[in-house]
């Protein structure tokens, strides 16, 4: 697998402060909703232990990351926008990765509450 350097436009992208613009702000709350309900539960039906924990954190992560989906991905009139950091082969590449990363994080969520 090879890697390049981001540009300076897809730094930009990731880090700098993205205002919510429309909607988005309530989107972020209803994301933050569900994942909180989904963590109530699943904390009152499995014992504290690490799993748990694991789980949680899964969580908070998926959070972050829908959320961030919201915020990075969205024309100013609130539709998404291509993916804007898949302009090469490599950079599609890493994209998909970050999206596999957080079907991941959802799966050890889900398989840490199954088995708790």
């Amino acid at each position: 697998m090879s890697f390049t350097k981001p540009t300076i436009d897809q730094l930009a992208q990731r880090f700098d402060f993205h205002p919510a613009r429309g909607d988005q702000g309530e989107r972020y709350e209803e994301v933050r909703h569900a994942i909180k309900q989904a963590a109530i539960t699943c904390v009152s039906l499995t014992p504290c232990s690490p799993e748990q924990t694991r789980a949680l954190n899964a969580l908070d992560e998926a959070m972050m990351l829908f959320n961030a989906a919201i915020a990075r991905h969205e024309s100013p009139a609130g539709t998404p926008t291509p993916a804007q950091d898949a302009t090469s082969p490599a950079e599609a590449t890493r994209g998909a990765s970050a999206k596999a990363d957080a079907a991941a994080a959802s799966v050890d969520a889900q398989e840490a509450i199954r088995d708790a």
